[in-house]
Order: C-alpha cells, then structure tokens, then sequence
C-alpha cells in the first residue's frame, strides 16, 4: 500500500458570537451528517500550542497520509513542514477547554482512497496488524491466527468476530501464539531464501 493525500482543515470558532456560533453548527451537521465522521474530543494544556504551530500552517493544504498501520478515526502524517517526523491526525478531532464557548479542531476531507483503505481492510483484534479482506481464510488473522478483526470504517471500528481459536482457550496465551507463528514464519522465510 502506498500512501495516499487529502486536504486537512483547521477552524476556531467563539461560541458566544451569533455569526461564529452559527458557522460551527453548520460545519458540525457536515462533518457529521454528509461525511459521516464522529468528533474525537481530547484534553490537554498543550492543544493551543500544538494547534498554531503544527495544524494552522497546514490548514487548507494537501497532506500525505501513511498507511502502513490504519486505524478507524486517525492517521500518520508523513513529515510536513510543521514535523520532521509526520502527525497524528484525525478525521474529526476538537480540543476541550475550559472555557467552553472556544472550539477549536481539525478535520480531514474523506477521499475515495481513505475511505477505500478502511474498506478493504481489517484489523486484528488481537495483534493489531491489518490486513486485506481478500486475504483472511476462515476469519483468521494471518499474522497471529487469532480469530477477531475490526473494520477500519471510517467513523468508528466495530467488532467483527471476537471468537478465540481452540488454542486460545485451552489455556495457550495469545502472545505465545503470536510467538510461535512469529518462529514458523521465519523459519518458512530461511527455506524460502
């Protein structure tokens, strides 16, 4: 998979002005009824910095997007001119403050892509990995043979199947079989090499 680009947003709003009151509702029933996206809220005493130094720059611009690990409400960044090392961004994020009529967040436009990627893929619910719905047999994971994925949809992941194999429950740990598949597979590795 390579990466993919979309177009990030920034926007602060003062609820206790009619106009930018009314903006923000308007932007909130988009994001929510057209692109489906649910809000992910967050505290902290940095979100003011962090948002003028490393989100207002890039507001309205094109960002890339790695999708070597998928999740269902957020992304990696690849490095921008705010980060050498890329972001964590989400589809929908909003600082809370203690005054509560600031709102101020992010948002990011869902291409095909994005929303391809979640599509076509899930995530184990056990090690994490993702993987192509094409290529999970018996609704095992191919890295770690636990059953249970979760769909990457945009929005908020669901449980799939959350069934544990025979060998989960008669006693084995889950990280012992991810230990044990991680040997088969290098072994496989060194016969193929």
């Amino acid at each position: 998979m390579g990466n993919t680009k979309t177009i990030l947003h920034y926007y602060r709003f003062a609820l206790d002005k009619a106009d930018e009151r009314e903006q923000y509702f308007a932007l909130c029933k988009i994001l929510e009824d057209d692109l489906h996206l649910k809000k992910f809220d967050s505290i902290s005493p940095e979100h003011s910095k962090w948002y003028r130094e490393s989100i207002v720059p890039l507001n309205g611009e094109t960002i890339e997007l790695e999708t070597k690990f998928l999740f269902d409400n957020q992304w990696n960044t690849a490095p921008t001119k705010t980060s050498d090392n890329g972001l964590r961004v989400f589809d929908w994020a909003e600082a809370i403050y203690p005054n509560r009529d600031i709102r101020e967040g992010q948002w990011l436009e869902q291409t095909d892509e994005m929303i391809g990627l979640r599509n076509d893929n899930l995530k184990c619910h056990w090690c994490g990995n993702v993987s192509p719905k094409a290529v999970i047999v018996d609704d095992t994971c191919p890295f770690c043979d636990a059953v249970g994925f979760r769909l990457l949809t945009t929005g908020g992941g669901r449980d799939v199947f959350t069934v544990p194999k025979k060998e989960q429950r008669d006693g084995v740990s889950h990280s012992e079989i991810i230990k044990r598949n991680q040997k088969i597979r290098q072994v496989d590795n060194e016969d193929n090499e």
